[in-house]
């Protein structure tokens, strides 16, 4: 079984899966790995390869977009949305997380200190307030 594949998720591709070898070609060609029709496919529309440790797409003959953006050659990680034409699919591929997913502000932690010292100052306030009901504060 291989490892990485893309799903169909809109249209009459919805549900349909291809698994992704070493080559696979994306177009309206009779020829085509993944033969799509309609008049915004070109013959030799896309090309996949993937090796062991990665999956990329180059755009050939037509318009290739990855998560709403025009690539040229994109590399490609679980869960990304490629459009050839009307055509939407989803590359999946355990393990293989996308690389926006890798970027510094996506991996950071970000800090809390805000919301604690908000809920530290609540949590005073309530206490005060508190002391104030029962007549334990002066004024």
């Amino acid at each position: 079984m291989n490892k990485y594949q893309i799903k169909g998720t809109s249209g009459d591709v919805t549900g349909k899966k291809w698994p992704l070898n070493e080559s696979v070609t994306v177009g309206s060609d009779a020829k085509s790995d993944v033969k799509l029709n309609g008049t915004l496919i070109a013959p030799q529309h896309a090309l996949f390869k993937t090796t062991d440790e990665s999956v990329s797409l180059e755009a050939v003959q037509g318009e290739v977009y990855v998560n709403g953006e025009k690539i040229s050659v994109a590399a490609l990680g679980s869960g990304d949305e490629i459009r050839f034409g009307n055509y939407r699919f989803m590359l999946q591929a355990p393990g293989l997380r996308p690389q926006r997913v890798l970027q510094p502000e996506a991996v950071g932690r970000k800090s809390r200190a805000g919301l604690w010292a908000a809920l530290f100052a609540a949590a005073i306030a309530g206490s005060g307030f508190a002391a104030w009901q029962q007549g334990l504060l002066p004024f």
